[in-house]
């Protein structure tokens, strides 16, 4: 008896973690990272941010030829810290989180992605 009360509250407690999960995971369901997207040298966060967004835009609706248009984006966020050192280093650009409004855009955007390959370096 003792061991199938163990065996209870072991499947509930994974029952637990994994419908814990599940609203996480819609959470970031509409969500594309874009790594190396040059950053903007601009000095005001606002202007950062606008220059971020029609980067994203030139690269979804020019590049990958799916139509997509400022209110499609709840967010355009770029990830981490600001590095705000000026070192000889080479400057890495912070990954770039774009939250869509619909899961469509995405599932648009993701299958446009072989044209990256013969995209022009910019």
């Amino acid at each position: 008896m003792t061991t199938e009360i163990e065996t209870v509250k072991t499947n509930l407690l994974e029952t637990k973690t994994n419908a814990a999960e599940i609203p996480d995971q819609e959470k970031r369901h509409n969500n594309v990272i874009i790594y190396r997207l040059p950053e903007s040298t601009a000095h005001s966060p606002e202007e950062r941010k606008r220059e971020d967004t029609e980067r994203v835009l030139e690269l979804i609706n020019n590049t990958l030829e799916v139509d997509c248009h400022v209110d499609d984006m709840k967010q355009v966020v770029r990830l981490r810290q600001r590095d705000r050192e000026n070192t000889d280093r080479q400057k890495v650009s912070r990954p770039l989180l774009i939250k869509f409004k619909l899961y469509t855009t995405k599932t648009q955007l993701m299958e446009s992605l072989y044209k990256l390959k013969n995209a022009d370096d910019h």
